[in-house]
């Protein structure tokens, strides 16, 4: 899933680094519309992810580990960790453990989606 753009400069010889949650990608200028039509396919996939996720009432209860929402968003530990600190989303202690309510993050991606 793509995150963000960075553009050193807007000729049209020069690369672009496209920033996703694990990698660093040079992008040229002809591959700029290809890649927005994979950022476009990724939005479009998690909308459908969550209009298909408003009816299942068991799920909403569900826990998650740390892991498994690293695995669900597609970001790494310290990302969440800064989530949390920040306050964007909840954690749950239950005996010793972190967990994460499966609710709070669907409404995380519902209020941040694009």
């Amino acid at each position: 899933m793509v995150l963000f753009w960075y553009f050193f400069e807007a000729e049209v010889s020069t690369p672009l680094i496209l920033l996703t949650s694990n990698t660093k990608k040079m992008v040229t200028y002809n591959e700029i519309p290809a890649v927005l039509e994979q950022i476009q396919k990724d939005l479009r996939h998690i909308l459908n992810l969550l209009s298909k996720e408003g009816d299942d009432t068991e799920k909403k209860n569900d826990l998650l580990t740390r892991q498994d929402v690293c695995a669900l968003l597609k970001i790494r530990l310290s990302t969440l960790h800064n989530w949390v600190k920040a306050r964007r989303l909840k954690k749950y202690c239950i005996g010793g453990r972190v967990y994460f309510k499966y609710q709070d993050i669907m409404d995380l991606l519902k209020k941040n989606a694009i």
